[in-house]
């Protein structure tokens, strides 16, 4: 990937490592990690992809396999209901304190556990 962070001035740049092009300006460094993943996510050859499927496996460089879900939102789902964008953030802070994010469960089934959440970010009205 041809991006990166540095810090500038007690701020976080994520920008083009091969035009030095500043993608953003964060005060904290986990905005800008969450910016990072997000240009990671989207490059051209995964929007397609990543637009069809709620739910991608994919290799990293490490030669682990990592998962990347769009788990909740805040449109009206099948009941009506409405899980509001602050709702969604406040369960991104609460990650952020406490260290922990979640199990990667089978449709809500405790029993069926996948696997272990690392990250969690709000992009305009989706958890991912």
């Amino acid at each position: 990937m041809p991006y990166s962070i540095r810090k500038v001035n007690n701020k976080y740049e994520v920008f083009n490592k091969n035009t030095d092009k500043v993608m953003g300006t964060h005060t904290r460094r986990s905005d800008a990690v969450r910016q990072l993943v997000t240009l990671k996510i989207n490059v051209d050859d995964e929007k397609k992809e990543l637009r069809q499927s709620m739910f991608v496996i994919k290799e990293a460089n490490t030669g682990k396999y990592r998962w990347v879900a769009f788990s909740s939102n805040s449109y009206r789902d099948r009941d009506g209901e409405i899980v509001s964008k602050q709702g969604l953030q406040n369960a991104v802070s609460q990650a952020e304190k406490t260290g922990y994010t979640g199990p990667l469960l089978w449709w809500h089934v405790p029993e069926i556990k996948l696997g272990e959440c690392d990250f969690s970010m709000v992009y305009d009205k989706v958890l991912i």
